[in-house]
């Protein structure tokens, strides 16, 4: 005798894609960076954590991260920078204008600023106290 409980169209019982970096996510950047369409990428990248915008970062190839990030026009958030690598951390705070980078360390709470401002080469530590004097007073 045949089972006459229909099989759900999808499974309701799963988190899975409720939240978090999908598959479907990666795409629709990958195509909105593409495409060179900033306020895609924005509105996509609104609606994550920062731990997902940093495995985004993460995963995606050397050209469409440079793309990501000139449209997003420096506007990833100070703790996203927390949850990256710390190669590719220390990569993109190189490569910060020294007002984005006293942003990203004033935004953190203490512990994450004083972490990642222990890994800052002397040319990023220089920057940064170019930019934050008064924070050494």
């Amino acid at each position: 005798m045949a089972n006459s409980t229909p099989t759900p169209a999808f499974d309701d019982t799963g988190l899975e894609g409720l939240y978090g970096l999908t598959d479907a996510i990666i795409q629709g950047v990958l195509a909105a960076v593409g495409a060179g369409d900033g306020e895609a990428v924005g509105w996509l990248v609104s609606a994550l954590h920062p731990t997902d915008v940093a495995d985004l970062i993460e995963c995606l190839p050397t050209a469409q991260r440079n793309g990501l990030e000139k449209l997003l026009g420096g506007g990833l958030g100070p703790h996203v920078f927390a949850y990256l690598g710390a190669s590719l951390r220390d990569d993109l705070i190189y490569g910060l204008h020294p007002s984005k980078l006293a942003k990203v360390a004033v935004g953190l709470e203490s512990d994450e600023a004083v972490g990642l401002s222990k890994r800052w080469t002397p040319t990023i530590s220089r920057r940064y106290w170019t930019v934050c004097p008064s924070a050494t007073t």
